[in-house]
C-alpha cells in the first residue's frame, strides 16, 4: 500500500486547478504526502479514444457553469480562460524541467496565470514571465522544454497513467484505488487517512521481529508513528489518538 496521494494533473484542466486550490486550503495540508504526477491530458484522451468536453458544445457550456459553481461554493478565485483550450505541452514540460525546489511555486504561478488571470500560457513570452517571477535560470528551463528526454518523459508519464486505467484529470490514486475528479478529493483523503491508521494497527498487532528490533523496549507510540512514515505533525496527532485509546502502550 502507498503512503501518499498521487495527484495526476494538467495545467489545462480547470478541475485540476480547483482540486489544487482545495488541497491548499486544507488545514492539515502539511501533514499529507502528495506526489504530483504531470500528464498530458490531450494525449491521455487520445490513448483512451475519448472526446474531450472542450470539443462538445453542450458539455463545454456545462463545464463552464460547473466550474463557476464549484469555485464560488469554495471561494476559489476563478476566471474561465478565453483562450481555452490551449496546448499545454510547454507548461507540462516546464514542470519536468524545473528544479524540485521551484516546482511548487511554478505550479502555483501556472495555475494562477491561466485560471485566474486569463493569460495565454501557451505563448513563450508569457511562460518566460512566469519563469522571471521565480528568479531562476530561465534559459535552463526553456532548453529543458526543448530537450528530447523531457519530451519523452512526459509521453512516458502519460502512457503509464493510461496503463493504470487513469482517463482524466484530476485523478487521485491512493492504495491503488482511483478517485477521478475534484469532487472525489475527500474520498481520496479518507482512503489516505484510513491507511495511516491501519498501518499503525498492523504494527501494533503484528510487531514482527524485523520491526521490533528497531523499537525501544517497551514499544512506544513514537516508534510506531515513525515506522508508519507519517510527517511529524501527523505523527503527533496519531500518537495522541492512540495514547488515549491504547493505555497499555507507553
Amino acid at each position: 500500500m502507498t503512503k501518499s496521494i498521487d495527484f495526476y494533473f494538467d495545467f489545462i484542466s480547470p478541475y485540476s486547478y480547483l482540486a489544487y486550490q482545495k488541497i491548499k486550503s486544507l488545514s492539515n495540508v502539511d501533514e499529507i504526502n502528495i506526489t504530483y504526477r504531470p500528464i498530458l491530458l490531450g494525449g491521455l484522451h487520445k490513448l483512451g479514444g475519448i472526446t474531450a468536453p472542450a470539443f462538445n458544445e453542450h458539455k463545454l457550456e456545462n463545464m463552464k457553469n460547473d466550474c463557476d459553481l464549484v469555485a464560488s461554493k469554495n471561494k476559489i478565485p476563478f476566471f474561465w480562460n478565453t483562450k481555452f483550450p490551449i496546448n499545454s505541452l510547454n507548461l507540462m514540460r516546464g514542470y519536468l524541467s524545473i528544479d524540485q525546489e521551484f516546482k511548487k511555486d511554478y505550479f502555483d504561478l501556472c495555475f494562477q496565470a491561466y485560471w485566474k488571470d486569463n493569460v495565454d500560457t501557451s505563448k513563450e513570452e508569457n511562460l518566460i514571465d512566469i519563469l522571471d517571477k521565480l528568479v531562476i535560470d530561465k534559459e535552463k528551463v526553456l532548453n529543458g522544454i526543448r530537450n528530447i528526454e523531457i519530451k519523452e518523459q512526459l509521453k512516458k508519464l502519460t502512457s503509464l497513467a493510461f496503463e493504470k486505467k487513469i482517463f482524466g484529470a484530476p485523478t487521485f490514486v491512493v492504495n491503488n484505488k482511483i478517485f477521478w475528479g475534484q469532487d472525489r478529493l475527500n474520498y481520496a483523503l479518507d482512503e489516505y487517512n484510513s491507511y495511516t491508521i491501519l498501518n499503525l494497527l498492523f504494527l501494533i498487532a503484528a510487531k514482527p521481529p524485523s520491526i521490533c528490533e528497531t523499537f525501544s523496549n517497551p514499544i512506544s507510540f513514537n516508534d510506531l508513528a515513525a515506522k508508519a512514515d507519517l510527517k511529524p505533525p501527523a505523527q503527533n496527532k496519531t500518537i495522541s489518538l492512540f495514547r488515549s485509546n491504547l493505555p497499555s502502550l507507553k
